[in-house]
């Protein structure tokens, strides 16, 4: 295969042109200094967004991580609950004996783990619903960006 059959192959196409090797090559030395200046540009931005990124994405993760904790922490109780329900409803007694405590502080243990979960479980719903939607779609939006800004340096290197 010649060098002018290799070009036009489609493994040597980039960007829809044909390039022999793949690079290339600015002979204008203001031109490469405007390709310089803009892939600095780039690079700028790149670094800038990912901070964005970052700090974006640990603000959301940490809200949603307390809204997790909240629904976890309220379910475990609501099971804790319903194990004290059960040991109240077939009058097992062995658990009030283990913590040392009379059947009134038993049912009263129960009630506030029972109330508890309640609380922690209502807490979680809330958050899940007014969580700043706004706050993930820029997150969104700044990934979009990231991923046209490497395009673009990708494309002014090659």
């Amino acid at each position: 295969m010649a060098q002018g059959e290799l070009a036009r192959s489609p493994i040597f196409i980039h960007s829809g042109r044909a390039q022999s090797d793949g690079l290339r090559h600015v002979k204008d030395p203001s031109e490469q200094t405007a390709l310089s200046a803009e892939s600095d540009h780039i690079d700028a931005r790149i670094k800038q967004l990912r901070r964005k990124i970052d700090d974006l994405g640990y603000e959301i993760d940490a809200y949603k991580n307390r809204t997790a904790a909240a629904m976890g922490g309220g379910l475990f109780l609501l099971l804790l609950a319903a194990g004290a329900l059960y040991d109240i409803a077939t009058g097992n007694a062995s658990i009030q004996f283990a913590l040392g405590i009379g059947r009134d502080q038993f049912y009263m243990l129960a009630a506030a783990l029972a109330a508890s979960s309640i609380a922690l479980i209502a807490t979680g719903i809330v958050r899940e619903r007014k969580r700043d939607r706004a706050r993930e779609e820029k997150l969104d939006e700044f990934e979009r960006e990231l991923a046209d800004m490497i395009e673009r340096r990708n494309a002014t290197t090659t």
